[in-house]
């Protein structure tokens, strides 16, 4: 195992963020043209494994919109594997998926519909007036004109859920930095090299350019090296 199985042995009374991502030597996490299932994935067996790892920690695993359209995350944590690993962390082994979209899609609803049995799924938008669900899909509104991530916070408070994975996609995961609530990043380095023509690949956050006087920083507290690939996980200063 690439961390130690002590990750999240310590119990807060605030909810702990914590993020995951896998991106190539420039960069990329994504390739956004008619060949973006050719460059997946980007990391090896073994990152798929530790992305398994990580989830089955969690409370709450948080997607956006696009990357809820992309994966069909609903029927990977469905499945009897996932759920052992969770049983033997001794969790709960319902994760909920938690899918945050101000502009959801009608894609979005379907991909979100009839989710598997035992698996908990919401909808989080904010106050304009957006789809109905239906009964597959529960809608939480918090916010205006966007979703207020104070507010979800406050509501895993309300609802005893302490650890909380949100990993992407990039406009995200720059609204969780913006408002300072990522506590740890866990990052795979692949060896490779995508490059970028039209803006056709993507980074690790999109979106926001943050000011000079407020950049986020991280400390990096573990390094592994397995088979080229670079395991780095690092804590908010």
């Amino acid at each position: 195992m690439v961390y130690p199985k002590s990750l999240f042995s310590a119990t807060k009374k605030i909810p702990f963020f914590y993020s995951n991502f896998v991106t190539t030597i420039d960069g990329k996490v994504q390739v956004c043209n008619n060949q973006t299932e050719k460059y997946w994935p980007i990391g090896s067996h073994l990152d798929l494994e530790t992305l398994l790892w990580l989830r089955a920690h969690a409370d709450v695993l948080i997607h956006g919109r696009k990357t809820a359209e992309g994966f069909n995350t609903l029927k990977s944590l469905a499945k009897k594997e996932f759920r052992e690993k969770r049983k033997k962390l001794g969790k709960s082994t319902d994760l909920i998926y938690m899918v945050l979209s101000n502009n959801p899609t009608n894609k979005l609803l379907q991909a979100l519909k009839d989710p598997p049995i035992d698996v908990h799924t919401l909808l989080v938008t904010n106050h304009q007036p957006q789809p109905q669900g239906g009964r597959s899909v529960k809608i939480l509104k918090m916010g205006n004109n966007s979703i207020d991530l104070r507010e979800l916070t406050n509501y895993f408070i309300k609802k005893n859920l302490h650890k909380i994975l949100v990993e992407g996609g990039p406009t995200l995961m720059a609204s969780f930095l913006k408002e300072n609530l990522i506590d740890e990043m866990f990052v795979t380095i692949a060896p490779k090299i995508f490059g970028n023509q039209d803006k056709q690949s993507i980074t690790m956050i999109e979106g926001h350019l943050f000011p000079p006087d407020k950049i986020p920083q991280f400390d990096l507290i573990s390094i592994k090296n397995i088979q080229s690939e670079l395991y780095l996980r690092y804590r908010r200063i």
